[in-house]
């Protein structure tokens, strides 16, 4: 009986997958991983040493994040790198690579090499670094006149324009492009035009074109389109768009162009403005029409003309906790409106005791019910 031999390599151990190919296809091994987890020893030790400068250490941790080195250490992400490897947060991570891209910017810029701001400072712009850096310097320098160190109140408020500013050149781009404006006739919206053209966007009329049915009113009228277009806009009550003015005008013309309709915004702001206060009056007249009810009603039953105890002595023991918030706010009503009549007096009573206080010319009663 013959014996079967086993299938070639059935005994044999198994071998170990061999590494990847390098990218080239030259058949070696691949060193990727390798060479990435060297790279992160030695960032790491520039981060580890206390005699090198705080920015060198922070540029360490910027390249491991952007190049995600800390993956060939078996860390998921980022968060995680930063927590367990140095015990920080990424939050404190996020601001000091900021800080450094900050000074970074700002270095390239103006040549200095010292700038006075803080982490909470630049908080507000921080999107902008990576987004629009040079929107990032102009919003900082505007904040840099107010004097250093530049304070978050400076950096907001050169943030508003700054805003305006992105939306409008945005808008314009759309536009050219919808309008497929050929690449070598594009213009750039400078920062004065959005400037001129504000961004009052209540105003604005979004279902058609205002500047194109001024421009059909001249032949009419006997007027130039731009004459035309205030008196339109002003019996439409809106305002073109900005993409329409750019259209239109540009540089000094768009200025001249925008004097009447900033006019126009102006008459419509003060209007707004006094609708607001007669109505504002309108509520003040109500509220103290309802204070002088209350008034009157307590004033009625506490004073005596002759009539012993009526008003005081209709108000039962069961009441008197029900009545004492009323009553504070009658005490409270009355040091507002008279405050030339001193302290409100404050008297204790029993029902059925007449009860009649006065200071000086005023008369400033307030029943408190004795609980």
């Amino acid at each position: 009986m013959t014996r079967k031999k086993p299938p070639r390599g059935g005994n044999a151990k198994p071998q170990r997958p061999k590494p990847p190919a390098a990218p080239g296809g030259n058949g070696k091994p691949h060193r990727g991983i390798t060479s990435e987890r060297q790279e992160l020893e030695r960032l790491e030790g520039v981060i580890k040493d206390g005699e090198r400068p705080r920015r060198k250490a922070i540029g360490a941790l910027r390249e491991i994040r952007q190049r995600d080195l800390y993956k060939s250490a078996g860390y998921a992400t980022f968060d995680d790198y930063v927590e367990q490897r140095w015990g920080r947060t990424r939050q404190w991570a996020t601001q000091e690579i900021n800080v450094l891209r900050v000074v970074e910017l700002l270095e390239a810029a103006t040549g200095k090499d010292t700038y006075q701001f803080s982490k909470a400072a630049i908080q507000p712009i921080s999107y902008l670094l990576e987004q629009e850096p040079e929107e990032f310097l102009w919003v900082y320098q505007e904040a840099a006149k107010a004097g250093e160190p530049v304070t978050e109140g400076a950096i907001r408020s050169a943030l508003n324009p700054s805003r305006d500013y992105i939306r409008t050149r945005d808008m314009w781009e759309r536009y050219q492009e919808d309008t497929k404006v050929p690449q070598a006739r594009r213009i750039a919206l400078t920062r004065e035009e959005a400037q001129v053209l504000g961004d009052p966007y209540q105003y604005r009329d979004y279902s058609g074109d205002l500047v194109e049915q001024a421009k059909e009113k001249p032949a009419a009228e006997g007027k130039t389109w731009q004459e035309c277009l205030p008196a339109l806009c002003r019996e439409a009550g809106k305002l073109p768009r900005p993409v329409h003015l750019l259209a239109a005008a540009r540089g000094d013309d768009l200025e001249a162009l925008c004097q009447p309709l900033a006019g126009l915004i102006k008459e419509w702001e003060d209007k707004k403005r006094l609708q607001q206060e007669a109505q504002e009056h309108q509520n003040k007249a109500k509220e103290l029409r309802r204070r002088a009810a209350v008034l009157g009603r307590t004033q009625g039953e506490g004073e005596s003309d002759g009539t012993e105890g009526k008003g005081a002595g209709d108000i039962p023991d069961e009441d008197d906790a029900q009545m004492a918030p009323l009553l504070k706010r009658v005490a409270a009503i009355c040091a507002k409106n008279w405050p030339q009549a001193g302290p409100v007096h404050q008297q204790f009573y029993t029902p059925g005791q007449p009860i009649k206080t006065e200071q000086g010319d005023k008369r400033i009663l307030l029943l408190v019910p004795r609980l």
